[in-house]
């Protein structure tokens, strides 16, 4: 978010920061069902998932390295996590 010139505070509300919620997330990005539409040319949906109300922080980390959340189970090694 900081290379796309967004704020600490857009994301953060309170000081001092805590993790966004994904109501902070979908404020910006849309909702789950929006986020699904966006990616579903994927070959794998990671935002059509049996995973019922994983939190956006659980793959994505403006902080640390991205993560997939579904390789705790599966292995996708060709998906890419922004």
């Amino acid at each position: 978010h900081a290379d796309r010139g967004v704020k600490c505070e857009v994301c953060h509300k309170q000081m001092p920061p805590k993790t966004p919620t994904n109501e902070t997330c979908f404020a910006c990005h849309g909702s789950y069902a929006a986020l699904a539409k966006r990616t579903a040319r994927k070959d794998i949906n990671p935002h059509d998932s049996h995973v019922e109300d994983a939190a956006c922080t659980q793959c994505h980390s403006g902080h640390k390295k991205p993560r997939l959340l579904c390789d705790q189970c599966h292995e996708f090694t060709d998906m890419r996590v922004p």
